[in-house]
């Protein structure tokens, strides 16, 4: 087995290890690794190598994990489209304790946005929510 046939192998575990880690560290170390290979497979000295690492690990580090973070938007969840809809209250919520309202056939955890006493049947707005609890208020 040639050395680069082994550096390649070396890459593709930092690349497995990249899947089980946040950080981009494990990827850059796999890119400068197969940019070490590419130096071995065109019979490069060591010295080479080590350059052609280095090179490979700062440049993907620097350029594409900047890059990787700017692409990291805000996740957004299915709880972020009930906001503004309306729903029905099943189970009083009464003492700004939470209550239970029934949305698209889901039952909610629920409390009023500002502590009012809300009777079951009510229909109610979703203001907001916090976790799992709905934020609610009262429709005239």
């Amino acid at each position: 087995m040639e050395q680069y046939h082994l550096l390649i192998i070396i890459a593709i575990t930092f690349f497995i290890i990249e899947m089980f880690t946040p950080l981009f560290v494990a990827a850059s170390i796999g890119i400068g690794l197969l940019c070490a290979a590419l130096g071995n497979y065109i019979e490069l000295n060591t010295e080479w190598q080590i350059y052609l690492f280095s090179a490979g690990l700062l440049l993907s580090f620097v350029s594409i994990r900047p890059l990787l973070r700017k692409l990291d938007v805000e996740k957004s969840t299915n709880s972020d489209r009930l906001i503004g809809m309306e729903a029905i209250v099943t189970e009083e919520i009464i003492n700004n304790n939470t209550g239970r309202v029934k949305i698209e056939g889901d039952f909610w955890q629920a409390k009023s946005i500002d502590g009012s006493d809300i009777n079951k049947n009510e229909r109610v707005k979703i203001i907001n929510y916090q976790s799992i609890v709905l934020i609610v208020k009262k429709i005239n």
